[in-house]
């Protein structure tokens, strides 16, 4: 009883030290854009055709970005998505760093496209 009193005790000081995190670190989505409907999946997304598209990159675990500082290994991105364009025979692996303002948590995440050649698709 005394070494789960003692687990329960590190663990609950171990949160109070670290605060929460900035963001889940498994939170950064991906699809990539067809006329059809698509989904967002996390960590990575692929697709088949035939034309360039955009590969669109989301934080999905922040409803918002006030509060946070957010820093992608991407040129032109901000806020919480990320356009890049994508051709058929590419993936595109997209980073993201998450910095919660108010505690200076970091927390960052990845997610790769990979968009397949299909003749006349």
């Amino acid at each position: 009883m005394t070494k789960k009193l003692f687990l329960i005790a590190a663990l609950a000081l171990t949160i109070v030290s670290f605060g929460t995190p900035a963001f889940a670190s498994q939170s950064l989505g991906c699809f990539i854009d067809t006329p059809a409907f698509d989904p967002t999946t996390i960590g990575q997304c692929t697709q088949i055709g035939s034309s360039s598209t955009t590969a669109v990159f989301d934080i999905v675990s922040l409803s918002h970005h006030s509060g946070y500082t957010i820093s992608w290994s991407v040129s032109g991105c901000s806020g919480l998505v990320c356009f890049v364009p994508i051709s058929p025979g590419q993936s595109k692996t997209v980073a993201v760093r998450v910095t919660n303002n108010s505690t200076g948590v970091t927390d960052s995440a990845v997610a790769t496209a990979t968009y397949y050649f299909e003749p006349g698709f």
